[in-house]
């Protein structure tokens, strides 16, 4: 039985110096349902002059405006990506065995050949041939010509190759042997500062103000139960989306989803089958800042504030740019490994240059050998 609910109701405080508004329902016992809730609040931090007392001067309508500017700015969305990885992630891990199955061959003789040295590793130490197994154990010998190319090779081949399959056959075997059950899930995205617009001006009897937002969290929260057992497991398995197995097979697509979120965007529309989401939620929480400085009187007025804004239900992330992510070791290595290739050159090596330097003088004593001395008339 689903208790009486009420609303939506306001309660509202407006001050010189303080605002609070709250747009709520309210539900009796058994208090069991998840209902949408808005809250706007702010303060003044410092207030110097005339603003200290101008009526027109209080938090409401700055605080109300800057939440609608953060409510409706692109960071929002950016948290929201942050936040359904992991929510994603806690509903269970995923195998990417749909793109798997498609490279099976090359990755299985991959993992053949690199399980064969690990092998020949292994006997070589057993028997204490320990230069034996430092040999064996080195990525294979690179060309003279262009050695830093056969290295990037070495370690896109283990990057791109090996890791990903090692790590779905895991992640399939986990899958495959936990039992389906229903769970509470959360998860939480952030991203940092970001302004929301600002005003300078040499006017001596005029205002400068910067509005901003000190950052925005996206919670997303849910009860998950398995419905479709069978179908559950095939889209753990990652083979439920063809169109997203197309995106993962495409050239490159790894390198786009560093900078943006097509593959999760194209995986939203199947990531919850053969699941009941129940009593879902979705949460942004925002801090607001205003600063308001003027030239002549040096008046100084500032205000802090919150924004909460709760709705029904999973607001899923749109294609967009994902939040700035400091580049990490491996990130930085594989994007090197895919630019060397394209290379025509590799003079800052040393190799390419002494190669056309040698070529070079061999053309040249060719050359000398064949000149013909004419005796003059």
């Amino acid at each position: 039985m689903v208790a009486p609910i009420v609303g939506p109701t306001r309660e509202t405080q407006d001050y010189q110096v303080y605002y609070r508004r709250a747009d709520r329902y309210k539900q009796t016992k058994p208090y069991n349902l998840v209902l949408p809730y808005e809250l706007v609040s702010g303060k003044t931090t410092i207030a110097t002059g005339n603003l200290a007392t101008n009526p027109n001067y209080r938090p409401a309508g700055t605080m109300e405006s800057l939440y609608n500017g953060a409510l409706n700015s692109s960071q929002v969305n950016q948290a929201r990506i942050n936040a359904y990885e992991k929510f994603k992630a806690a509903c269970g891990d995923r195998a990417q065995m749909g793109e798997n199955l498609a490279s099976l061959s090359k990755s299985m003789t991959t993992i053949e050949q690199r399980a064969i040295q690990l092998f020949r590793f292994t006997m070589a130490v057993k028997k204490g041939r320990l230069a034996d197994a430092a040999a064996i154990l080195q990525t294979p010998q690179p060309k003279r010509k262009h050695p830093v190319k056969e290295q990037a090779n070495n370690w896109l081949e283990y990057h791109l190759g090996i890791e990903p399959c090692v790590n779905d056959i895991y992640s399939a075997i986990d899958v495959l042997q936990q039992p389906i059950k229903a769970m509470r899930v959360k998860a939480r995205g952030f991203t940092g500062p970001f302004s929301l617009g600002s005003w300078r001006t040499p006017n001596p009897w005029s205002a400068n103000w910067d509005r901003g937002c000190s950052g925005i969290s996206i919670e997303y929260g849910a009860e998950i139960a398995v419905s479709n057992p069978n179908l559950y497991l095939a889209n753990a398995l990652g083979v439920i989306n063809p169109v997203q197995v197309l995106w993962q097979l495409a050239p490159l697509s790894f390198v786009l989803d560093w900078l943006a979120n097509v593959e999760q965007f194209l995986g939203t529309s199947t990531d919850m089958f053969g699941l009941t989401i129940q009593k879902s939620r979705t949460t942004m929480r925002c801090g607001l800042t205003y600063q308001e400085f003027w030239n002549t009187y040096g008046w100084v007025i500032g205000y802090v504030g919150l924004g909460t804004n709760r709705v029904v239900g999973l607001t899923y992330p749109m294609l967009g740019l994902r939040p700035y992510k400091q580049l990490s070791w491996q990130r930085g290595l594989t994007a090197i490994s895919l630019l060397i290739p394209q290379l025509k050159s590799l003079s800052l090596t040393g190799y390419d240059s002494a190669a056309r330097d040698k070529a070079s003088y061999r053309r040249r004593v060719n050359d000398s050998r064949n000149i013909k001395f004419v005796r003059p008339l």
